[in-house]
């Protein structure tokens, strides 16, 4: 299993998040930059990791993605995160 790490500490507002989520999840595509588009990439078949293929995400220093993103945005993405039955999730915080 594919294993993707996102870092909180690697952002510090939305566009940066999105550079990084693409860094993370697809460096060689050009994504929409929004939940929806979000949604597609944890599908996969963007070059990284194949269509529903399974995938681990961790997503490290959630406090300073939480205070960074906002608490409405950051809790819907940990939303779409979880409801993709391909990946399996874990949060860590220092």
């Amino acid at each position: 299993m594919k294993r993707f790490v996102l870092d909180g500490e690697a952002f510090d507002d939305d566009e940066s998040f999105y550079r990084h989520v693409q860094e993370v999840l697809c460096p060689r595509f050009t994504w929409g930059r929004n939940l929806n588009a979000f949604n597609d990439l944890l599908w996969g078949g963007f070059e990284v990791f194949g269509y529903e293929e399974k995938i681990e995400l961790v997503w490290r220093n959630i406090a300073k993605a939480r205070e960074t993103l906002g608490p409405e945005l950051f809790d819907a993405y940990l939303e779409i995160i979880r409801d993709h039955p391909n990946v399996t999730f874990k949060l860590e915080d220092p």
